[in-house]
């Protein structure tokens, strides 16, 4: 009987011994194959990593390419404007006076100078410096402002208005409306002329503001 007891618990002791290794065994298996699982896991979220950051660096590169080039056009396209602007207002001084020049309210000439004379070399002022702003708003129409434009076209208009006046009115038929209509067109000139500098240096401070980069 004692035998029997002895027996029993030697295999009692040989299940319960052989659960344990296997608990551990199977406990060690669950956490490498854990690893395993979270490794390869981990690599694929990497590679998603490395192909968002490719992207992220492709995408980066064009924005700064496009940037570049913008900024470089933008730079061009001020100082072109810039340049015209200069021409420009240069010529739109000398209409301004020629055109108010030719009915102007206190004349002064030589004294030996014929009215034919002197309304010949008042005239061809007035043509040369009318041909020289044409040229400049036409040529470079492209190339600035079209609020700049409309106005100097006014501008010219009006002036074209007043060397009419001046070559086929007669001072001597027509007397004070003469003056008076000289006066009227002296003084829409003058306006339109500010009106002109006005817009040049609204817009010249417009763009500068643009290119102004915010601070980082």
């Amino acid at each position: 009987m004692k035998e029997i007891f002895q027996i029993a618990s030697a295999i009692i002791f040989s299940i319960g011994g052989a659960a344990v290794v296997l608990f551990g065994l199977s406990n060690w298996l669950g956490q490498l194959w854990l690893k395993r699982i979270m490794a390869k896991e981990q690599g694929k979220i990497d590679a998603k990593l490395q192909t968002a950051q490719h992207n992220y660096d492709v995408l980066l590169a064009s924005f700064n390419e496009f940037a570049s080039r913008r900024s470089f056009a933008f730079t061009k396209q001020y100082e072109k404007e810039f340049s015209v602007y200069e021409k420009l207002w240069e010529q739109i001084v000398e209409l301004y006076s020629a055109a108010l020049s030719l009915r102007p309210e206190l004349d002064a000439y030589p004294a030996n100078e014929s009215p034919e004379d002197r309304k010949r070399k008042r005239l061809a002022r007035y043509y040369e410096a009318l041909h020289a702003v044409r040229s400049i708003i036409l040529n470079n129409k492209p190339f600035y402002n079209e609020v700049v434009y409309e106005i100097a076209q006014r501008l010219s208009f009006l002036c074209s208005k007043e060397r009419s006046a001046y070559e086929h009115r007669n001072p001597d038929e027509q007397g004070q409306e003469y003056w008076e209509d000289a006066s009227e067109n002296r003084e829409a000139i003058i306006k339109i002329v500010d009106d002109l500098c006005d817009a040049i240096r609204c817009r010249i401070r417009n763009v500068e503001n643009a290119t102004v980069q915010p601070k980082e």
